[in-house]
């Protein structure tokens, strides 16, 4: 009996059962894995008052860590269940009935399994080291925020670092302040004590925060013991800095999460080439100490291998390493005088 080929119609029906299951597994299990990180993202962005715009950048740079992992699961899940579900309505007997080959009827998901592995490849080595470094720029920037800070009355507010402010009134609509308390503490102790029978808040750019007070007086703390000063005064000015806003900072340090293929291979030659140096300074450092000769440092001669590694001509190396010596190219003897750049190979340009 002749075999007869699959029709592109048969590839496009078992690729459709693929795409349910998959897609179903891939929800589920995504929403699993970022179930366990929902609930820490959404205390530190509560207790930090972060807008929804950062949030929300969170949550999708987090997202391609998640999908990194899931993917691979939801494809095999929408493999097995796909199979399954041919297999259960013996719809795979009908197939091969017609003379197709099981292997054959593989042959749809063993493409999709190459094009989704070649897609992940790319994808970890250049999406997801990305998104994880600016996932975790932001989360040390949110971590560094202050939380939003409010003045109400009768409690004390310990929110602007350095102050410890208490209220006994406050009109929210004139902004209007009765009975100010101030403690400045320094070093553990109280070294000064600011209260106003009056005040009133602004906030100025940046947010700063004036607090004007009058009719009051400043209690001061030369020094040791428990002696005060005392300032009188009807009008003072105390301006606090209570900037709250997100403040972005790019960080050039990155782990091995946050690097790609082609950063670690050059992480990893720079360890090995400093492996390599350290090894050659102790070799040279063997050398002159058994020719009873006073070894160079190791960090000096390390810096010389650098420069000479990096480039630099023998004499360039000599002079930025203070070395007062012949450029003349000789030979390493016991009886001649101590050569740090002993052992490499240095072509003059």
């Amino acid at each position: 009996m002749k075999r007869l080929h699959l029709p592109w119609r048969l590839y496009r029906y078992i690729l459709r059962e693929h795409i349910g299951p998959f897609l179903f597994a891939l929800l589920v299990a995504t929403l699993v894995l970022l179930l366990g990180q929902v609930f820490k993202m959404m205390e530190l962005i509560l207790t930090k008052g972060v807008p929804g715009k950062f949030a929300l950048e969170l949550f999708l740079l987090y997202l391609p860590a998640v999908i990194a992992y899931d993917m691979p699961m939801a494809l095999m899940v929408g493999a097995l269940m796909a199979f399954g579900r041919l297999s259960s309505d013996s719809e795979i007997t009908a197939m091969k009935a017609t003379g197709t080959s099981f292997l054959s009827l593989l042959m749809p998901g063993l493409v999709l399994s190459i094009v989704f592995a070649v897609g992940m490849y790319f994808f970890n080595d250049q999406v997801l080291p990305e998104a994880n470094h600016r996932f975790k720029n932001l989360l040390f920037d949110i971590q560094n925020k202050r939380p939003d800070i409010s003045l109400r009355p009768g409690v004390f507010i310990t929110d602007f670092p350095g102050y410890v402010i208490y209220i006994d009134e406050m009109d929210d609509q004139n902004m209007t302040l009765t009975g100010v308390k101030i403690n400045i503490p320094r070093g553990g102790r109280l070294e000064k004590y600011i209260s106003a029978d009056y005040g009133h808040l602004e906030t100025g750019e940046g947010g700063v925060i004036r607090l004007d007070l009058s009719d009051g007086e400043i209690h001061i703390k030369p020094g040791s013991g428990d002696s005060f000063q005392t300032i009188a005064f009807d009008n003072y000015v105390v301006e606090i800095n209570a900037n709250t806003e997100l403040a972005r900072e790019e960080r050039e340090m990155r782990s091995d999460r946050e690097m790609n293929v082609a950063m670690m291979t050059e992480k990893v030659n720079e360890y090995l080439l400093e492996a390599h140096l350290l090894y050659k300074v102790a070799e040279i450092r063997k050398e002159y100490l058994a020719a009873g000769l006073e070894a160079p440092q190791r960090h000096e001669q390390l810096q010389l291998l650098k420069l000479a590694i990096g480039g630099y001509t023998v004499e360039e190396v000599r002079r930025l390493g203070g070395i007062r010596e012949p450029v003349e190219r000789r030979e390493y003897s016991p009886d001649s005088q101590a050569n740090p750049l002993h052992g490499l190979d240095f072509n003059e340009r």
